[in-house]
């Protein structure tokens, strides 16, 4: 075997065990909120009138008495200590929802600015106080092994607040109502052969990743000069070097003859559509 094929071949090998190595590093804890290891919740029949096919785990944990604060406890077991992004899907109308990690302060979770996929979850469907959202609280230490989370729900409107549930990762999150990472929404995938569900988890622009291709490119753009046409070919203008573009999400294949249509028709529009010229005779 040709001596290129082989670096090819162990390079790709070292990619995929580089990204293999990265993925078994990676940790996602996903919490239920109506599992908690403690809780001082006041539950209503009212405020528990509520959609709960759509919450995680088919219920929520929730709060609403006149003078009793809500409280709600979780053990959260990390494989290794470090730097987890938190999120929590929780009621964001008109909450005061605070928590506290292990021994720290106790600290607000910020609803007005972060949050989203918010859904009206009331069993009625009117517009009151029952909703739940997705909400970044931030990125959090976590100690290897045993960790306590601490949740307060002490709204000015009769303390009430819910939590569905809380997430913490080390990769990026993106939530997606009540889908787990890695979970296809029912009717998403195909029954065709061969088809998939092309659903892939946040880019973290790691180099070694098996499909990085940014070593195709400058290392910063421009640096070999304007690109330019020469003999037919597209070039950069400072190093003569070909380069080739390639079409991502474009329409539909076209003929040459199809292309030089639309391109005649469209001159034909911006010709009409300039102003007649006047001759002013005096």
């Amino acid at each position: 075997m040709p001596l290129y094929h082989t670096m090819k071949i162990l390079g790709a090998a070292a990619g995929l065990w580089c990204l293999a190595a990265s993925w078994a590093r990676a940790e996602t804890i996903w919490i239920e909120g109506e599992k908690p290891t403690k809780s001082t919740m006041n539950r209503h029949p009212w405020y528990d009138q509520i959609k709960k096919e759509q919450l995680s785990g088919g219920d929520w944990i929730s709060n609403f008495a006149d003078k009793k604060p809500g409280e709600a406890e979780y053990s959260v077991t990390a494989k290794e200590g470090g730097q987890f992004e938190f999120w929590v899907r929780a009621n964001p109308t008109a909450t005061k929802l605070s928590y506290r990690l292990n021994e720290a302060d106790s600290k607000p979770i910020e609803f007005e600015k972060n949050a989203r996929d918010g859904s009206n979850i009331a069993g009625d469907g009117k517009l009151d106080l029952r909703f739940i959202a997705w909400v970044k609280v931030g990125n959090v230490e976590l100690k290897r092994g045993a960790n306590s989370i601490r949740f307060r729900m002490h709204s000015d409107n009769n303390n009430h607040g819910g939590l569905d549930c809380l997430v913490l990762s080390t990769e990026p999150f993106t939530p997606r109502g009540i889908l787990k990472p890695g979970e296809i929404a029912k009717g998403a995938a195909s029954t065709e052969k061969d088809w998939f569900a092309f659903d892939p988890s946040a880019d973290k622009f790691e180099s070694s990743s098996a499909i990085d291709l940014r070593f195709l490119n400058e290392k910063s753009a421009g640096e070999d000069g304007v690109i330019a046409a020469k003999d037919g070919r597209f070039i950069h203008s400072q190093t003569g070097e070909p380069v080739r573009f390639w079409a991502v999400n474009g329409a539909a294949a076209q003929t040459r003859d199809d292309l030089k249509s639309r391109s005649a028709a469209v001159g034909e529009v911006r010709r009409q559509s300039r102003p007649a010229a006047r001759a002013d005779v005096r």
